[in-house]
């Protein structure tokens, strides 16, 4: 399946988004990757990248060109990726209590990338949980 079928597969799920953990392999078998926030202090990545990080208030990750999430602690000790090589990674922000233009917060989460993506939203209670994102790791690698 594309990013958008992913989306529109993804659109409107309940939290928490229990779904997500069945479709697991298929959409690593389609190169997606599924991005999301949970609870109130994580961020969860699903498919193609399958891990789970904290987010605290909000974080920033990037993606290494081998395709995980760079880890500046573990990556550091390798020595694998230089400054520029880190600068350059591309990025995934989750954003704790996103606001709109008018001011007030309307979701819980909301997952920004400049990496060509489709959206969808995760909901709780008939309101927007999370608004998550969907994109090909390949086309993350290469951008």
């Amino acid at each position: 399946m594309t990013t958008k079928e992913w989306a529109a597969k993804l659109n409107g799920i309940e939290y928490p988004a229990r779904e997500v953990e069945s479709w697991q392999v298929e959409a690593a078998k389609d190169g997606v990757v599924i991005v999301y926030g949970m609870s109130d202090d994580l961020i969860e990545f699903a498919g193609a990248i399958n891990e789970e990080d904290g987010a605290w208030e909000g974080t920033e990750k990037k993606i290494t060109p081998d395709g995980r999430l760079y880890d500046e602690d573990r990556n550091r000790e390798e020595l694998k990726y230089n400054s520029m090589q880190v600068s350059n990674m591309p990025k995934v922000r989750a954003i704790w209590s996103p606001r709109g233009a008018d001011g007030e917060i309307w979701a819980s989460w909301e997952i920004q990338t400049l990496i060509p993506h489709d959206t969808f939203d995760i909901m709780e209670d008939g309101e927007i949980f999370c608004r998550g994102a969907v994109f090909t790791l390949a086309l993350a690698l290469t951008f």
